[in-house]
Formats: C-alpha cells, structure tokens, sequence
C-alpha cells in the first residue's frame, strides 16, 4: 500500500530557488528606480510631491513584502507538500498569510502614487480624465479597505488560517471569496482607467516621434502590469479550493505573480520621472540650453552667435497654454522661465566692445499648467 501511495504521487520538482531569484532580482531593480525617481523630484527636479513620497514609502513596503514572500519560498512554497518536512508546513502558510496585508498596501500605495503623478499632469478643463482618475482612486481605496477587514476576521483565532487542526471558527468560503473577486475586479478596471490616461491625453497633442515612442512603451509597461492582475484573477480559484492538499504548490504561481505586479507598477510609475535625470547624466551635470520646460527645473538658456554685420539670439520662451488647477502640475513647472531682450541688457560681446545687447527678464504667471517651449529668433544687424 505504501509503495502504491508513493507511485501515485506527483515528481519532486522545486521551483523555489527559480521563484526566488526572479523575485529578489525584479524587487531590487523596482526599489532602485524608485529611489532614483525620489532622489530626482528632491535634488534636481526640486519639485517633490505627495505622489513621490507615496511611491518612496510603496519601495519599503514592497521590500517587506518580498522578503516575506521570500521566506514563505525558502520554506517549501512552490514544492509539493508532500516532500515538505511537516514542521514547515504550518511556518510556510504564516509566513505566507503575513504578506498578504504588506502586499495589499503596498500595491494600493503604487497605484494611488499613480493616480496622484496624472493628477497633477491633467488640467482641470479635463473633466473626464480627472473625473476617471478619482473614481480609479476612490474605488481602490474602498476595495482595499473591504478586503483588508475580511483577511483578518477570516477565522478566529487568526492563527486556525494557518493551523487547521486547532478549534475555532472561519467565514463561509462565500464570505471570504467575495471581497476578493471584487477587489481584483476593480484592480483590472483601474489598471485599465489608468494605461487609458496617457492615451487620451497624448494622442491629441502633437509630439516627436520619439517621445511619442516612449509614451507608446511607457503604456505597454502599464498593459503589462494589467495582464498580471488578470492572471492573477485566473489563478485565484487555487485559493478557495479546499479540496486540493497540496497548498504548496497550487498557491506557488499566484504568490510569484503578486510581488511582480507590485514591482512592475512602480518601475511603470516612477520611469517618466527620471528624465531630468536622465538629461543630467547626459550632459554631466550641467544645464542644456535646450532644456525643457516640461521635466527641467532651471530656466531656459539663451543661444547667440555672432557674424560680421548681424547678432542673431535664440531664447527658448514658456508660454502657458492653459489654466491648470493649483494641484495640478504646480511643483513640477519652474515659477519663473528666462527670455531675452536683444535690445536692453549688455552680452559678452558688448562688454568686449560690441553694440548690440540682450537683457534677461523673467516671465512670472499666477497661472499653471503644462507650458509649451517655443524657440524665438531675434536679428539685429549694425548700419
């Protein structure tokens, strides 16, 4: 009999150390973006935001909830628990129903990042997009909550979640499986609402090619992190179905999937941060007279040249093209941009003789909003 029952069981195939190293490796790389995003906004953007240090405060709990999930891993998670020593088994399932609540945080805490980063890009003209960002937040904030209450009155004592053979008393498989559906359905909704955002708002606008290719990326990263959330939704049943003994390996692909859906949402959140420090790498640390307004937080550099009858000045001029709402945008835009006047303030060349001048005067708007650069060209020429 016991070596009929040792035939029917399934190979020894261990997948820990291949869970693992994929999670620690995609964990390492989501909490270095973010905290190069955080040292961006504070050091060279200077325009520092609630949706930043959300994001910063989602790379702890992120690192939390891996390392947790981690040593659920270590402990026999994605083997089959037939090969399991028995005194881990109880270890494993602890482990593994304490990363449950660090998980949901931290996935709210990226997505609510998120949402903050689009509010402050979209104008207040755009109701509609304001008005799907709000119900994203507000629908995943109440979703979360819901689902937080019900994972820890599951059973009493908790401790019966993870050792069945101890008395008490649990919620009905109903009970306990409907906040769950419904908050992974509104996380498939809002991972939608919110790839859909930079769509709607870039299509009309027209860009170059290769900016329209890293929004175009950019949203494939988003679409990505909508797949997980669906396959995670796929393999959910694993989770209720307590039919199966062998925990251990049919709940392995759902707690692998979960960490990459967190660490995919904030290298999605936090890469069109770094351009400003992208640009600073680029140039070695020193201003581009051909900065943007949009990701620089100097002032626009003028660019003259000299000829033997005529002085030609560029200036790059920020002009604001729509009223913003003062949350929308405020930190991320410089409050003063340069132009240049060719025909007040002394350039280099005067000062060494010449006779033509530029005078620097700053543009100071009460209004805010994403501002269009534009390039100016002034001629002067000696008779």
């Amino acid at each position: 009999m016991a070596d009929a029952h040792e035939a029917s069981l399934p190979p020894d195939t261990d997948h820990r150390h291949g869970f693992m190293t994929a999670i620690i490796t995609v964990t390492v790389l989501s909490v270095v973006i973010a905290w190069l995003r955080m040292y961006t906004r504070i050091f060279l953007s200077q325009n520092a935001w609630w949706d930043d240090y959300i994001m910063f405060a989602a790379s702890f709990l992120t690192i939390l909830t891996n390392g947790i999930l981690t040593r659920a891993f270590e402990l026999g998670l994605g083997r089959h628990i037939y090969y399991v020593p028995v005194e881990q088994v109880p270890e494993c399932f602890k482990w593994l129903w304490a990363a449950e609540p660090t998980n949901l945080f931290a996935l709210y805490a990226v997505r609510l990042s998120i949402t903050l980063f689009f509010l402050r890009l979209i104008p207040v003209h755009q109701k509609l997009n304001r008005r799907i960002i709000w119900t994203a937040a507000w629908g995943l904030t109440v979703s979360d909550i819901y689902v937080s209450i019900s994972y820890f009155i599951q059973c009493r004592p908790i401790q019966k979640v993870w050792r069945t053979d101890i008395p008490g008393k649990c919620l009905s498989d109903a009970a306990y499986a409907a906040p769950v559906w419904l908050y992974q359905a509104v996380s498939i909704l809002a991972d939608l609402a919110l790839v859909s955002i930079p769509i709607l708002m870039f299509r009309s606008l027209k860009l170059p090619t290769r900016t329209k290719i890293g929004v175009i990326a950019l949203c494939c990263l988003g679409i990505f992190t909508c797949a997980i959330a669906i396959v995670k939704t796929a393999l959910l049943p694993a989770l209720f179905d307590h039919h199966n003994l062998d925990k251990t390996w049919s709940l392995a692909q759902l707690c692998f999937w979960a960490p990459m859906e967190i660490c995919v949402g904030i290298i999605c959140g936090s890469l069109p941060c770094l351009k400003p420090l992208y640009h600073h790498i680029k140039t070695g640390g020193k201003s581009s007279s051909k900065g943007s307004a949009l990701y620089a937080s100097g002032s626009a550099s003028a660019a003259s040249g000299l000829r033997s009858s005529a002085r030609r000045y560029r200036a790059q001029v920020s002009i604001d093209l729509r009223d913003r709402s003062k949350s929308s945008e405020e930190t991320i835009l410089p409050k003063h941009h340069q132009s240049y006047d060719p025909e007040n303030e002394p350039t280099r060349a005067q000062q060494c003789g010449g006779e033509s001048s530029v005078n620097t005067t700053r543009i100071s708007d009460p209004r805010n909003g994403i501002l269009k650069t534009i390039e100016l060209e002034f001629e002067t020429g000696t008779v």
